[in-house]
């Protein structure tokens, strides 16, 4: 039977059965702050409970906004900054902001400190997984995972945006981390900022790069605030 198709001269067809593999042992070995498990300590515990709290408190807000989705209005200069909530599990968190094409915006990232988590793994929206792969069986998930990620380029957890309504021949669909400045010194940040252009027009949704399956979703934890404005 002929390949599939082929990554770095490997057979992808034959590399299935060590993915299906693999998810099956993330999911023995994967532990998630926002689920509750009897090997926490007392600390983690607090921690999980607080952080779950927060969590279903802006998912039960973002679900009563998307019963009454306004269309995205355009965020001009004039309007100043825009802030939305980001989850961590959810594949399209909207918000609100109809963008130009090649017009410029600057971002801000923040409270990521709350919690960015992958599985237990504590990520970050910029550097995704870091040195956390730091052992086989968390580097060959890392491998499979962005392989089947929405972008290859970028590692787990780094937070990705999709300009919703482009025309087709449009590439509607970017990441945060492109054109990062200091990289080594983002780790120590609790607030992160940088700039983008619209690759489409339309409304802007964002998620984490993760692999593109609900399950891979569902055992992520954590939240940020992202917001925008028009670069005059």
């Amino acid at each position: 039977m002929s390949c599939i198709f082929s990554f770095d001269g490997m057979c992808i067809r034959r590399l299935l059965p060590w993915f299906l593999l693999l998810i099956t042992l993330q999911g023995c070995q994967s532990v998630s702050l926002c689920s509750e498990s009897s090997g926490e300590t007392k600390e983690q515990e607090n921690i999980s409970k607080k952080l779950k709290k927060e969590i279903d408190h802006i998912q039960s807000q973002n679900d009563r906004a998307s019963t009454s989705h306004d269309p995205a209005e355009e965020l001009k200069k004039e309007d100043g900054e825009k802030r939305f909530f980001v989850l961590a599990h959810e594949r399209k968190n909207y918000s609100g902001i109809k963008l130009v094409k090649d017009m410029r915006y600057r971002f801000r990232i923040e409270k990521f400190a709350h919690g960015w988590f992958d599985a237990g793994i504590d990520a970050h929206p910029i550097l995704g997984w870091g040195n956390h792969a730091n052992t086989f069986w968390r580097k060959t998930i890392r491998l499979f995972g962005r392989l089947f990620s929405s972008s290859w380029d970028d590692d787990l957890m780094v937070l990705q945006g999709v300009v919703e309504g482009s025309e087709k021949n449009e590439n509607g669909h970017f990441s945060f981390a492109t054109n990062m400045e200091n990289v080594e010194e983002l780790a120590h940040m609790e607030v992160v900022t940088g700039t983008f252009t619209a690759p489409g027009t339309g409304e802007l949704y964002v998620f984490a790069n993760d692999t593109q399956l609900d399950y891979f979703y569902s055992n992520n934890c954590g939240y940020l605030i992202l917001t925008v404005d028009r670069i005059p």
